[in-house]
């Protein structure tokens, strides 16, 4: 049987993420077959900026009816097929290549889809002179972003994935030495790479203590207002606690300029105060912090989230960010004044947790260990850590 997958997979040829990526943003006229199970596919559907048109036909359906189905996908364009790892859709993909189609597979499936990361450099950087860069690792499939700011041989990354050769690659390319690991809170849609970057890298690693009560977690003390520099030229960190989404929700302000948030506030959204289960007391907190705390930061901060839930939320240059004078203006949740009318819009915009939410957070926290096929399983598809309009 594995001779026959190798066989296949030879015969058909494949995108990467990257590719896709292109076709999700309608770079180029394709459609998309996505073979996946109605559960997978419901889960985690494959979106950009222009999705280009996509059917949905389950694998095993191509077993009963292959002439009729196969006779009901549109020629003239260039077909990508999906699956969960590669396997299935390379089947329909050799499939429809003998009957006359350009298909091709997506290598590794919707799980190298969510495991695929784009760094961009976020521009304006005001240390760019001194050989000062600022990224933002976009990891696509699942909206999660990260962080690195390199000034002067040394690095800080913010909220990295658990994929930690991401950074230790962007590091020895731009000449760098991580010494700085900060998490924003503690995450539960993803697995938090920090603890593991920050090990071999020697690097020190920062999350608030609320976030981190009785945890094993090899971690420096993180105060309100504590001031944090990288490299020679006083790149500055500063915490600003602003609780809601998790007690512990830290903001970093760079160099009077950046806002790093994490889950507290989203381009379109903000922080799902109720992971907790507490989600009337939590969401007074987020109120408190995004209208009394940020009230007096200026409109030009520009705010740099940790996730986003739409690709409409990255602009042309494929960053998500704005400044926070235009969220104060565009984002629903901060048009609402009053705090009960808050909380009660808070209500409103939550989905139930994904239950597999309350595991994430124990392997966060370290008091439970997964391998790479349980952590795999763990992080499917895109974050549900916004209240926002859906």
């Amino acid at each position: 049987m594995r001779d026959e997958i190798g066989d296949v997979r030879n015969r058909v040829r494949t995108i990467g993420p990257e590719k896709l990526r292109e076709l999700l943003d309608g770079k180029e006229d394709w459609l998309l077959l996505d073979v996946r199970n109605d559960i997978e596919y419901e889960r985690w559907k494959l979106e950009g900026k222009k999705t280009p048109e996509t059917l949905h036909i389950p694998y095993f359906d191509f077993f009963d009816q292959e002439d009729e189905i196969i006779a009901g996908i549109p020629k003239g364009r260039p077909v990508a097929v999906v699956c969960a790892k590669g396997d299935s859709s390379a089947y329909v993909a050799d499939l429809l290549n003998q009957r006359g189609y350009k298909a091709v597979n997506l290598k590794g499936g919707t799980v190298g889809w969510g495991d695929y990361y784009a760094a961009r450099k976020i521009p304006g950087y005001p240390k760019a002179g001194k050989g000062g860069l600022f990224f933002q690792i976009n990891r696509v499939g699942k909206g999660c972003l990260s962080y690195m700011l390199i000034s002067d041989g040394e690095a800080a990354v913010v909220d990295p994935g658990r994929h930690i050769q991401t950074y230790l690659d962007l590091a020895k390319e731009h000449r760098t030495r991580i010494t700085t690991v900060l998490d924003t809170h503690l995450h539960a849609d993803h697995i938090s790479g920090g603890p593991a970057l920050a090990q071999a890298t020697g690097a020190t690693y920062f999350i608030q203590s609320a976030d981190s009560e009785d945890a094993p977690l090899k971690r420096a003390p993180l105060t309100d207002g504590q001031i944090i520099e990288i490299g020679k030229s006083r790149i500055r960190v500063m915490a600003l606690f602003l609780p809601g989404h998790t007690p512990g929700s830290t903001t970093y302000l760079v160099d009077d300029q950046y806002l790093l948030t994490g889950d507290t506030l989203f381009v379109d959204g903000v922080g799902r105060p109720d992971l907790g289960g507490k989600v009337v007391a939590w969401a007074h907190m987020l109120y408190d912090s995004l209208f009394r705390k940020l009230k007096d930061y200026r409109d030009d901060l520009v705010v740099l989230p940790t996730h986003f839930s739409n690709p409409a939320e990255m602009n042309g240059e494929g960053l998500v960010m704005g400044t926070l004078g235009k969220l104060r203006k565009t984002n629903a949740a901060l048009q609402i004044g009053d705090e009960e009318g808050f909380v009660r819009y808070i209500q409103t915009q939550i989905k139930s947790q994904p239950p597999i939410y309350a595991d994430i957070r124990l392997v966060n926290l370290q008091k439970k260990t997964v391998d790479e096929d349980e952590a795999s399983e763990m992080e499917l598809g895109k974050n549900e850590c916004a209240a926002a309009p859906h």
